[in-house]
């Protein structure tokens, strides 16, 4: 989902990313290979905003890639790197990617280094790193242990004229918002602030 202001941007376009560039990122598909329609995953949500004032355009790309499913997550990044690649505008890309970025290694899963493959994604890095996801531990009978700690699930990753518009990102801390509970989200806010040149 994408709030948008509607005063401040009229929402040009709108559509969902299932598939680009021959990288069917969403679909069941066969041991032949074909695709089968059957849905598996989310889908990346793409919304290009202009803003009513500059006539300016960007697009908005609101994810939350495959949880469960490692090499449908870095095909979902794959074909993200490809479809950012074609666009004239800037880019942001944000939600959650499912990377699990490792704050001791600095490293992430195989869908993080694919998104970041070859520079056309940066990422905005909060600074500081903040834990952003809660995940009880199922191995221990103490389900108030968090299974990732210390690492980070969502992001805001920018491509084209975004990577210069002097981004900050940081992610939310609220007392008592981990461990999560019925009324908590598991998932910390991220927010960022993008200054257009």
């Amino acid at each position: 989902m994408l709030i948008v202001d509607k005063k401040r941007f009229r929402i040009e376009e709108t559509f969902e990313l299932h598939r680009f560039a021959g990288i069917a990122a969403n679909f069941c598909v066969s041991d032949s290979g074909n695709e089968l329609g059957t849905l598996r995953a989310r889908s990346p949500l793409a919304v290009k905003l202009v803003d009513v004032t500059t006539s300016k355009a960007c697009w908005i790309v609101v994810n939350h890639l495959a949880r469960g499913e490692a090499d449908l997550r870095t095909d979902q990044a794959k074909m993200l790197v490809k479809w950012a690649a074609t666009k004239s505008e800037p880019v942001i890309s944000a939600g959650d990617h499912n990377f699990d970025f490792d704050f001791k290694t600095q490293q992430g899963n195989d869908g993080y280094k694919a998104m970041i493959e070859g520079g056309v994604w940066s990422w905005l890095k909060p600074d500081p790193l903040i834990d952003s996801n809660w995940a009880d531990d199922r191995r221990v009978n103490d389900k108030r242990v968090d299974r990732y700690p210390d690492s980070i699930l969502d992001f805001i990753f920018v491509a084209n004229q975004a990577k210069e518009w002097n981004g900050r990102c940081s992610v939310i801390v609220r007392d008592g918002d981990f461990p999560d509970s019925n009324e908590t989200s598991d998932h910390r806010p991220i927010i960022a602030t993008l200054s257009p040149k």
